[in-house]
C-alpha cells in the first residue's frame, strides 16, 4: 500500500503551525521533530497522531468505497504508526 508523501507531509505542518521552509530550516539547524513540535507548543505524540489520523481518514474512504476491507487498513495502520513514532523520534 502506498501513501502519498503530501499526506504525511502536510497534517504535518499543519499541526506544527509552520511552513515547509521553517521546518526545512530548523532541522537544518539540528533541532529534531519533537524539539521543533515543542517550541511550538505542540508534543511530538501530537504530531505522530496527526499524521496518522490523516492517513486514516483517506484509507477509511477508500474502505466506505469498497477499494479496501477494513483488516488491511488495521494492519497497514498499525504499521504506519510504528514508523511514522520511528522517524518523529529519530
Amino acid at each position: 500500500m502506498h501513501v502519498d508523501p503530501a499526506a504525511i507531509l502536510q497534517p504535518a505542518l499543519s499541526y506544527l503551525g509552520l511552513d515547509l521552509r521553517a521546518v526545512v530550516a530548523q532541522l537544518r539547524s539540528a533541532k529534531t521533530l519533537p524539539q521543533i513540535a515543542v517550541a511550538q507548543g505542540k508534543t511530538a505524540a501530537g504530531l505522530v497522531d496527526t499524521i496518522v489520523a490523516s492517513v486514516k481518514t483517506k484509507l477509511d474512504a477508500q474502505v466506505a468505497a469498497g477499494r479496501l476491507t477494513s483488516a488491511p487498513e488495521t494492519s497497514f495502520l498499525a504499521t504506519l504508526q510504528t514508523s511514522v513514532t520511528k522517524f518523529v523520534k529519530g
